[in-house]
Order: structure tokens, then C-alpha cells, then sequence
């Protein structure tokens, strides 16, 4: 009986040792704003890269949402240029890892 409280009290302070290692509080998750700025930013690294029309950089149009890829929640940032009749879709995590972008004619 003794080793079986013995057992379950190691493997309490295990299980707590386990979880409260550093590095869980540190996530900055994005909102709105931060995921446009993310986005411009990024933007910015696409067209230096060579990816992205220089266009882009003069961003008008922009719309936010959130959306539910995968199981995750994701941000999709969508630049709007009506001139070249071109979307620039570009997706974040929460945390703001830049996932992927797409260009779309409309």
C-alpha cells in the first residue's frame, strides 16, 4: 500500500515538473492590428525575395478574419488591388509564423 501512495505522489511531482518548465506564458498571440503589421512586413521581405510585384508595396484594400484551418485558428490577411484585378492572400498562425500566401486574379 505504502509503494502504491509512493508511486502516485512520484508521479504527481513528475507530472508538475513536466509542465511547469519556462516558455508556456512567453507566447505573443497576434490580434488584428499585428497581423496587418506582420503582413506588411512580410510583404516587404516577398518583393525584396523577388515572389511579390513591387505593387504590393503600395497596399490599399485590406481585410482581417479569422479562420479555422486544420483544427487551428489562423489569421488571413487579403490586400485588395483593384487596378490589376489581383488578391494577395497571405495566412499567419496566432502566434504570427507566416504560413503562406497565394495570389488570386479576380
Amino acid at each position: 500500500m505504502f509503494s502504491r501512495i509512493m508511486q502516485v505522489f512520484c508521479s504527481l511531482l513528475i507530472a508538475a515538473a513536466v509542465n511547469a518548465h519556462p516558455g508556456h506564458g512567453d507566447v505573443v498571440q497576434l490580434d488584428q492590428s499585428s497581423a496587418i503589421e506582420a503582413a506588411n512586413s512580410k510583404i516587404e521581405d516577398l518583393v525584396g525575395e523577388g515572389k511579390l510585384d513591387s505593387f504590393w508595396l503600395e497596399r490599399a484594400e485590406v481585410k482581417t478574419q479569422l479562420v479555422r484551418v486544420s483544427g487551428r485558428q489562423n489569421w488571413v490577411v487579403l490586400y485588395i488591388d483593384s487596378e490589376s484585378n489581383q488578391n494577395l492572400e497571405m495566412i499567419f498562425s496566432m502566434t504570427g509564423n507566416f504560413i503562406s500566401f497565394s495570389k488570386i486574379s479576380t
